[in-house]
């Protein structure tokens, strides 16, 4: 005879809770403490600093400095240096080359507006390919809590920046 046979489960009907042959009431519960811990476990995460947060946004601004990106630097700077910032950048394209940076410091302040980022700049000239190396503190400053961060200064603390 075809079809279903006694005893046996139809293709493709799988029953959870083991091999048995049945249903097993354990089930429902064990279901709904799974349902619970799916639900609840993301809720449970682990705030950012604002250190994090703030290095959210830097990492991104210093590989856009490495590879040229000057729209996507120019939104970090502030408004009312941007312009004075893309012309400087700008006249360095070309001659020199950023090899690497490393953040080596981020620090918001108590009043969670101002920060400061140290880094290390390593860059070459086309013409002079020797690496030198700038050690840079940089400031970064927004409005409010809730506002973009944006780079305002810049401090050269040790070799030179082009």
């Amino acid at each position: 005879m075809r079809g279903r046979r006694s005893g046996r489960r139809p293709l493709g009907v799988f029953w959870i809770g083991g091999s048995g042959t049945g249903y097993n009431p354990c089930m429902r519960l064990r279901s709904a403490a799974a349902a619970i811990v799916l639900i609840t476990v993301p809720a449970c995460g682990v705030t950012l600093s604002q250190e994090d947060k703030l290095a959210d946004i830097v990492y991104p601004f210093y590989d856009a400095w490495r590879w040229e990106k000057i729209p996507s630097l120019a939104m970090r700077v502030a408004p009312d240096d941007r312009s004075t910032f893309v012309e400087d950048y700008q006249s360095t394209v070309g001659d020199v080359c950023y090899a690497d940076y490393e953040i080596t410091e981020i620090n918001v302040l108590e009043d969670h507006v101002t920060a400061e980022v140290a880094v290390t700049f390593h860059w070459y000239r086309e013409a002079d390919p020797t690496l030198v190396e700038a050690q840079v503190i940089e400031t970064w400053q927004r409005d409010g809590k809730a506002k973009p961060w944006y780079r305002t200064d810049q401090e050269v603390v040790a070799g030179f920046m082009p």
